[in-house]
């Protein structure tokens, strides 16, 4: 966490907060799917990582599994995440983007 500190001060140029960490931690773990959020396939540009428009999102809801951990957690469009509520991941995927169902499951 201290190395993800010194580059958020140095690219971003301001003392990141714990959730800073966290946001920018899962901006990296999206980089498999080429910064592309797990629920609409939508690029998340580096610029966009500390914007309003972006949330930390719970894959399944904490209302459902009382989870809070990093391995729950990823970054999602905020219209993205409020439209999804309090629906797991797939429900989501499955009632309102079906076309993209199949590749959401080979993921």
């Amino acid at each position: 966490n201290d190395e993800i500190r010194k580059i958020i001060r140095r690219d971003y140029g301001f003392s990141p907060t714990r959730n800073d960490v966290i946001r920018y931690k899962l901006w990296l773990e999206l980089a498999s799917n080429g910064h592309k959020t797990i629920f609409t396939d939508e690029y998340i540009a580096q610029d966009q990582i500390f914007s309003k428009d972006i949330d930390i999102e719970h894959i399944i809801p904490k209302a459902l599994l009382f989870d809070d951990s990093f391995s729950n957690k990823t970054l999602a469009f905020r219209t993205v995440n409020l439209k999804k509520g309090e629906r797991t991941a797939i429900d989501f995927i499955e009632e309102d983007h079906l076309s993209q169902l199949n590749e959401y499951k080979e993921e």
